[in-house]
């Protein structure tokens, strides 16, 4: 704030910097029309002070002389006294020089003469703000009073300098003065004539609610010529009240002090006084009276202005005589509606008065875009709790009838309505009302005691054992999203409560350390990143931007309307609550009521990992964080409420929160207008709930007015023929969880696209990601969420809305080859591979694929698993891990095994000679890893990768693992999804694979040998697929020779074991007989199982052959 005077100084007093001449300066800035010359005086004064280790205040200085005495001390204040050279009008500028304070000391011992800052619109500074400087401005004379330490003979001024002007319009009548006697002065006051040629219904009056020593009876000053009105006077009347004088008042009038007494039809005639119109007695026709005024300093109108009857009025005073005489009516043209309307944001000027309805003690409100309407004729009543500006410096409060063209007639005055300017910001107070409350031990109303009585603004209930608000209830209307912008923050205020507690330290960040690190037993600095936001600031229950008004805004500033909440959640999802919940109420017009409060405690681990509650007040258990912060929401018109609620503790995880901080079902992704991010932890994780769900649960709350008709703010799409869509290529970000849906004997099978590749799920419906390690994102620390379909690409989880791409594990899932226990044909085990989904239950398995593996032989027979119409569709650029070999092969290096070094060197010993004319690498004539169960059989990343364990493959040339066997598999798929079936597939192999030895004698082909020599990981002879077809039960059988060294002689004398029917499927595309890349043929599933018996025949049953 320093800066900020510094700056408007040198704008509205060219060039002013210390005590020097300025006229360099006023060269510089010649625009600036201004134009004067001052002389500026800056100092200091006083001596800081901060509380010792025993709470007494010490000064506080820089160094020391060898007595101890304080050396360069800290001032108090630094002041800047500006006097113009020309006109003598002067001005000081104070700023307190301690951050530290509370506003309750600053205003009892920093703030050292009448403070005028308000009055000073060329200042940007945020006068009030504690951190940067409480600042003030006063006169030169009232400041010199008190700091004495300054050239006092240069100081005289014959005014104050900047202070803003207020433009005041009399009205164009005929003016007369009143000259009273008082005892020690004579005092003349211009009072405009009740000449009236504007239709009105208002009353224009002034309260105040400052002391005097003087006594003033009545406390109505009546104006020169006054007209009564016989008319009923209206039930909803106006004080009306002036600053009293110092001398004493005397009046036999009888006559009522605090009540307008009549608001009649608008005036036709114009009543002008006879003579000069002294201090008068009015007799009226409705009750005649007569008084003495020794000293009207103004003029009051005691009527709200109504049309006299057609009569004449006399008036007797104890000096000159005036008569008042009523002229007869004038006919004129019916009037043109001409009303005020001035804006919430850059039409009122603060500290503005407070704004009511005449004769009504309630808030007046814009509409939503913030823009007040007062109709030609009426009035609106303004309050300040000390006095307003020139020239109504005497009242604190009036009514103020609009005249038209944005006028204001108040105290025979017509001014804008910039021209209401409060002296000093409204004084705001928390008063206990004597009642106490569910969960608390008072009912604490926050408003102004004003004059015409007291205006309520938010009402609390507190408990003062726990030092801590159980709810704060107000109201929200469509005006309140126009709340006034740009307020400057008042300090909080202690109040009556906390037993003089500094709260403003409890609320220190080394304070909140300490107090933590003491109840947990451990350093919680852990807890706290100021750069993060992490550290316990002052939460509101009543949202300061939740109140038009300016002076309505500051006063939630009392610590009985906060609670220690984390400010990352402070400024993130509760802050989004509060602006979403206050454009939501403008957009449906609604007038809603709130109850916004805290419930239970929060929790940390201590130092033995016991969850421990935590407080700011940590020796007495005072001042809670809470553990969450909700607010009650009930639409007035038709009952229907929800409950918007915020969890206040960001270092909690997802786990955490849904167990302990979740207290009610959750309906918040029904709710599309709150503009939360409702799952971020730090933000605070966010709910809401119906509000019958809320209270069986929350009861510190006045239930009995929270009853419901229904759910407040639900979207009304109707979702019911929604439906959740995604690509499997494109829509998904890897590495991708697992997608899951159960049967409905709950058994785990995975999530099926249809023939385009897309995933279609309809609302509601039910849909599992498993990670089985971790999520990342949202869902850290996760391995599995349930969620549902909501629609699009939008999920349901843990109450909130996700998009897909949301779902993403940390790495891919881990796959399994576990042992069923369950024989085989032909092999020892029947092995089981996917993923085990849950660590509880062995029996919640994912099988991807069964295998029938021989583990004395290491050798698969055959794999079995399930194509669908949508497999041809699999996801895509799914990176290759390597084959592993699982709980299998003794524990021996496999991978090795089938490297091409090592291969030539085993088939050379099988051989007994160099087998290198048999290997090609060039040419793709080694041996590979042939999955049985291909990679892309399988739809989803995750499946792919399952697909690589040794159990699932078996030695393959390269030149036939590249050519028609993966022509076989790639037409499998389509043929599946053009004939739109679903198939089981048994992939296997049959034999051992030959090459002529030395001798010239064929010898079978291992990659390794038992130590018996017996061989393992045999080169199969033969693959094959039998392909039945669930619904018809057609079957087919695809056979392809293992071994492009084998002659057609050879193939069709010991490799073809059934009748080939190969040539009546014209879906296959493979070069049939081409002896590189595997001679193929095709067979009935009856042919094939004739010869090979390692299958589960009795599932292998067909009433056709498929295909041809």
């Amino acid at each position: 704030n320093r800066s900020n005077v510094e700056q408007s100084l040198l704008y509205f007093y060219p060039g002013a910097a210390g005590r020097q001449r300025c006229s360099e300066s006023i060269r510089k800035i010649a625009s600036n029309p201004a134009g004067i010359s001052p002389d500026c005086y800056t100092g200091t004064w006083g001596v800081s002070t901060l509380p010792d280790v025993d709470g007494i205040e010490r000064e506080l200085y820089l160094d020391f002389d060898e007595n101890n005495n304080g050396l360069i001390p800290v001032p108090k204040i630094y002041f800047r006294v500006v006097i113009d050279r020309v006109t003598r009008e002067g001005i000081v500028l104070i700023g307190i020089n301690n951050p530290y304070l509370t506003l309750e000391q600053i205003q009892k011992d920093y703030i050292l003469c009448q403070d005028i800052g308000h009055q000073l619109s060329w200042l940007t500074w945020y006068k009030e703000d504690l951190h940067e400087g409480y600042s003030y401005a006063c006169s030169v004379e009232d400041f010199i009073e008190v700091v004495k330490d300054l050239p006092l003979e240069d100081l005289h001024t014959n005014g104050i300098l900047g202070l803003d002007d207020v433009t005041t319009v009399e009205p164009s009548t005929t003016e007369s003065s009143t000259t009273t006697e008082e005892p020690s002065s004579t005092t003349s006051t211009e009072i405009p004539s009740t000449t009236d040629t504007t239709p009105s219904s208002t009353s224009v009056s002034s309260t105040t609610e400052e002391p005097s020593s003087s006594t003033a009876s009545p406390t109505t000053e009546l104006p020169t010529s006054t007209v009564i009105s016989t008319t009923e006077p209206p039930t909803s009347t106006v004080t009306s009240t002036t600053k009293p004088p110092t001398s004493t008042v005397a009046s036999t009038t009888e006559q009522p002090t605090s009540t307008v007494t009549s608001t009649t039809e608008p005036p036709t005639s114009t009543v002008t006084p006879t003579t000069e119109p002294p201090t008068s007695t009015v007799t009226s026709t409705t009750e005649p009276s007569s008084s003495t005024t020794l000293e009207p300093t103004s003029t009051t109108s005691s009527s709200t202005t109504s049309q006299p009857t057609l009569s004449t009025e006399e008036s007797t005073s104890t000096s000159p005589t005036s008569t008042s005489t009523s002229s007869p009516p004038v006919t004129t043209a019916n009037p043109i509606a001409n009303p005020c309307r001035f804006s919430t944001n850059g039409d009122l000027k603060d500290p503005a008065p407070l704004l009511t309805p005449q004769g009504a003690l309630s808030w007046l409100l814009p509409d939503e875009s913030g823009l007040y309407t007062v109709e030609d004729g009426s009035s609106i009543d303004l309050h300040c709790t000390g006095a307003l500006v020139s020239p109504f410096n005497r009242y604190t409060a009036l009514s103020a009838r609009c005249v038209g063209d944005q006028l204001y007639e108040a105290e025979g005055q017509l001014v804008n309505i910039r021209g209401f300017v409060c002296q000093s910001w409204p004084t705001y107070a928390a008063v206990r009302s004597g009642q106490s409350c569910a969960g608390g031990t008072d009912v604490v109303h926050i408003g102004f005691d004003v004059a015409a009585g007291f205006l309520s603004h938010v009402e609390l209930c507190y408990d003062q054992q726990e030092q801590i608000s159980r709810y704060a209830r107000y109201e929200l209307t469509p005006a309140n999203v126009a709340y006034q912008k740009g307020v400057a923050q008042p300090g909080y205020l202690r109040g009556d409560f906390y037993s003089g507690e500094d709260v403003n330290v409890l609320y220190d960040q080394s304070h909140q350390l300490d107090a933590f690190s003491t109840a947990l037993g451990l350093d919680a600095s852990q807890y706290f990143d100021s750069t993060k936001d992490l550290y316990l600031t002052r939460g509101q229950l009543a949202a300061r931007l939740d109140f038009v008004h300016s002076s309505a805004q500051r006063a939630t500033h009392f610590y009985v309307n906060a609670v220690p909440q984390w400010r990352s959640i402070n400024i993130g999802n509760w802050l989004a609550v509060e602006s979403s919940l206050k454009q939501f109420v403008a957009d449906e017009a609604l007038n809603v009521s709130v109850h916004a409060g805290s419930y239970d405690i929060s929790t940390l681990p201590n130092s033995q990992g016991v969850q421990t509650p935590l407080y700011l007040n940590a020796e007495t258990k005072q001042l809670p964080v809470a553990k969450i912060l909700y607010r009650i929401v009930i639409d007035q018109e038709s009952r229907k409420g929800v409950v918007l609620i915020v969890v206040n503790n960001p270092h909690i995880t997802l786990t955490e929160t849904l167990e302990d901080y979740v207290i009610c079902e959750d309906v918040g992704a029904q709710i599309d207008w709150l503009d939360w991010d409702k799952a971020n932890l730090q933000k605070g994780y966010s709910y809401a709930c119906s509000v019958e769900d809320f209270i069986e649960v929350v009861k510190d709350l006045p239930t009995d007015q929270l009853q419901t008709t229904g759910i407040l703010g639900l979207t009304d799409q109707i979702l019911d023929n929604e439906v959740c869509s995604f690509k499997v290529n494109g829509d998904l970000k890897d590495p991708a969880p697992l997608f899951v849906v159960r049967s409905e004997l709950g058994h785990a099978r995975y999530l099926e696209p249809n023939q385009e590749g897309v995933v279609q799920l309809k609302h509601g419906e039910a849909l599992e990601f498993h990670c089985i390690n971790s999520f990342s994102g949202p869902f850290s620390g996760y391995t599995f969420v349930n969620s549902t379909c909501w629609q699009q690409q939008s999920i349901l989880a843990m109450g909130s809305l996700y998009q897909l791409q949301d779902f993403v594990c940390t790495s891919w899932p881990t796959y399994t080859a576990r042992r069923s226990g369950r024989p085989c044909n032909g092999g020892t085990d029947l092995l089981e591979v996917g993923f085990q989904l849950s660590s509880s239950s062995s029996d919640d398995f994912l099988q991807t694929y069964d295998v029938c593996h021989d583990e004395l032989s290491e050798v698969t027979r055959y794999v079995h698993h399930v194509l669908y119409p949508g497999s041809d569709q699999y996801q895509r650029s799914v990176s290759r891990p390597s084959f592993i070999p699982g709980d299998f092969y003794g524990g021996k290096d496999v991978n090795t095994l089938y490297t091409q070094v090592q291969q030539n060197i085993t088939v050379s010993e099988i051989l007994g000679m160099d087998a290198s004319p048999y290997f090609n690498t060039t040419g793709n004539v080694y041996l590979a890893r042939g999955h049985l169960s291909a990679k892309t059989d399988f739809v989803f990343g995750a499946a792919q990768k399952a697909s690589f364990f040794f159990v699932n493959a078996a030695p393959q040339w390269q030149t036939f693992n590249g050519g028609n066997w993966e022509r076989i598999e790639d037409s499998v798929r389509k043929f599946v999804a053009d004939e739109n079936i679903t198939v089981d597939c048994y992939t296997g192999t049959w034999g051992v694979s030959t090459l002529p030895d030395v001798n010239g004698i064929g010898r079978e082909l291992y990659l390794d040998f038992d130590e018996n020599n017996n061989g393992l990981i045999p080169v199969p002879k033969l693959y094959f697929r039998v392909i039945i077809d669930r619904e018809s039960r057609n079957g087919i059988v695809l056979l392809g020779v293992n071994n492009p060294h084998a002659t057609i002689e050879q193939i069709e004398e010991e490799y073809i074991i059934c009748q080939d029917i190969g040539a009546q499927l014209s879906w296959v595309s493979w070069t049939k007989e081409d002896l590189k890349k595997g001679y193929s043929y095709a067979c009935t599933v009856e042919d094939f199982t004739a010869v090979v018996k390692d299958l589960p025949l009795q599932d292998l049953f067909v009433d056709g052959v498929l295909g041809v």
